[in-house]
């Protein structure tokens, strides 16, 4: 396992990938990039296969990052490369929320840093509990470079 920094149109999505990314959550990630840095790199194989980070190489793409951090896994067999797709899917969706009351009280501690401070990097609705955490600064057409390969990988 090493990590590196891998052009992103040498990328190729894994055809059969289980998770999709619409347009809001890939803005939502990109303006998460563009806050915080790239925090969570992607996870390929040898062939630069995405095993993990679609989402990720999709908002890198729409805000024409160049070079993105890539954990090259070159030690999964092909099972093994597999079982770790579908666990990593399905880890994610059995994930719950321990409580909304949590997620309501640390964005209230946020709001009082913002207002403090005078930063704005997070809107809420309080009404339906959508928390949109990150700032969009502006709009880019969601043109992503990446292309799936037909067939399957």
């Amino acid at each position: 396992m090493k990590l590196d920094y891998v052009p992103i149109e040498s990328l190729i999505p894994y055809a059969r990938n289980s998770r999709t990314h619409n347009k809001n959550q890939v803005r939502q990630i990109a303006d998460s990039i563009e806050e915080f840095g790239f925090t969570n790199p992607v996870l390929i194989d040898e062939k630069n296969i995405i095993i993990a980070g679609h989402g990720r190489v999709l908002a890198a793409a729409l805000i024409n990052l160049k070079e993105i951090p890539c954990i090259i896994l070159t030690e999964l067999s092909d099972k093994q490369k597999i079982a770790y797709r579908i666990a990593d899917n399905k880890l994610a969706m059995n994930a719950g929320c321990a409580s909304y009351r949590n997620i309501d009280e640390e964005m209230r501690q946020l709001n009082l840093l913002q207002a403090k401070w005078g930063d704005k990097i997070v809107k809420i609705d309080n009404n339906n509990r959508s928390h949109n955490l990150i700032k969009t600064k502006k709009r880019v057409d969601y043109n992503p470079i990446i292309k799936v390969p037909i067939g399957g990988v």
